[in-house]
């Protein structure tokens, strides 16, 4: 209803509907809709202030976290235990979500869009920074899921360095070209290391690496093994959960 009823000048409409139709296309050969919905939010929000898009999405992300654990706590939603891949036996709870790093993740987001509602650090609140700590911590000894816990610590250590004006002098430029450029990095470390596996290069650094990362580039090899590298995979969500209610 948003895009259908929104006014659009005849540039701005001609760029929407060409990567709009991409969205399309992409989902025909792939089974993937997240792309369209990145493009309808993307085009819908791109005139709304960030403070408010940051507001609203830690707002209802705190309501989804206290409603989720309200029904797990009455038996509604179930508390899933998965397990790492590097084969331990260590279980990890959801919670009431469908995943044990969801929770976790839910709590970095929240950082995050504290962050940028403040956004310039001398506006932001150190004892809210200690709360997010101590959440993350608690959080971490149940869900055991270190992405999201590392991240908070590293988006904290950034901001007590910035607070500091000498480091945040020397400091600023390379924590912007790393946050500018963080997801190219994370893609490069992630594929290069499954390919490599795949072919069998550079085996004994591998198995370093998954010592560290947890079987990473052993679950992309065994994908790549298993399904190729395509321009577009097919995906189905069919079998992805067993449960009713998910979250």
């Amino acid at each position: 209803l948003s895009t259908v009823s929104k006014r659009w000048n005849k540039t701005t409409f001609k760029e929407f509907v060409t990567v709009f139709l991409i969205g399309v296309m992409v989902f025909v050969l792939s089974g993937d809709i997240f792309f369209v919905i990145v493009i309808l939010l993307g085009y819908n929000t791109i005139n709304i202030q960030d403070k408010k898009i940051y507001r609203l999405a830690f707002v209802y992300s705190a309501i989804g976290i206290v409603v989720t654990l309200f029904l797990f706590s009455i038996g509604i939603l179930q508390n899933v235990i998965s397990y790492r891949t590097d084969f331990s036996a260590e279980g990890r709870y959801s919670l009431g979500f469908n995943h044990s790093a969801i929770l976790p993740l839910l709590i970095f987001y929240m950082l995050s869009y504290y962050i940028g509602y403040k956004s310039k650090h001398d506006k932001i609140k150190m004892n809210v920074i200690l709360f997010f700590l101590i959440l993350a911590s608690v959080i971490f000894e149940l869900c055991k899921s270190r992405n999201a816990y590392y991240g908070i610590m590293a988006l904290s250590f950034m901001l007590i360095i910035l607070k500091q004006k000498q480091l945040n002098k020397w400091l600023t430029k390379p924590i912007y070209f790393l946050t500018k450029w963080i997801t190219l990095i994370c893609i490069i470390t992630s594929v290069i290391p499954s390919i490599l596996r795949s072919k069998n290069i550079l085996m004994p650094l591998w198995y370093m690496y998954d010592a560290i990362f947890t079987n990473r580039s052993l679950l992309g090899a065994s994908a790549i093994d298993s399904y190729g590298i395509h321009l577009f995979n097919r995906i189905s969500y069919s079998n992805y959960v067993n449960t009713r209610v998910v979250v």
